[in-house]
């Protein structure tokens, strides 16, 4: 039987104004001794989750999942410059994933419930 509980993630602020090396210090150790495995970051898509934040993570064997608000209609080489940020960042990276956030309607989602 597989260990469930070595699979065990969690969801990150609902914001991305919590990424700083504060926040790290005092997460950081929490989520360890949770045992979490991923963690889900909400990303703007005007700038990166900062790379210390997300080598960090994964230095302490926690998989990033960043969720960007990407809205229907809109091209996807709008979002060119970042992706190619996080790229160059994944080269260097053991696990990383990028999960776009769409909304039939064009509106950004913020998570369960939003408008």
């Amino acid at each position: 039987m597989k260990d469930t509980i070595s699979q065990i993630g969690y969801h990150y602020y609902p914001d991305d104004l919590h990424y700083t090396n504060a926040d790290l210090s005092v997460w950081l150790p929490i989520l360890r001794s949770l045992g979490a495995r991923w963690l889900t970051l909400k990303a703007s898509c005007d700038r990166a989750v900062p790379e210390n934040f997300l080598k960090s993570l994964m230095e302490n064997g926690i998989t990033p999942v960043i969720r960007l608000p990407i809205k229907i209609g809109t091209p996807l080489e709008v979002y060119n410059d970042l992706l190619a940020q996080y790229a160059r960042w994944a080269s260097n990276m053991s696990s990383c994933t990028i999960a776009p956030i769409f909304n039939p309607a064009g509106e950004i989602m913020n998570g369960p419930g939003s408008a």
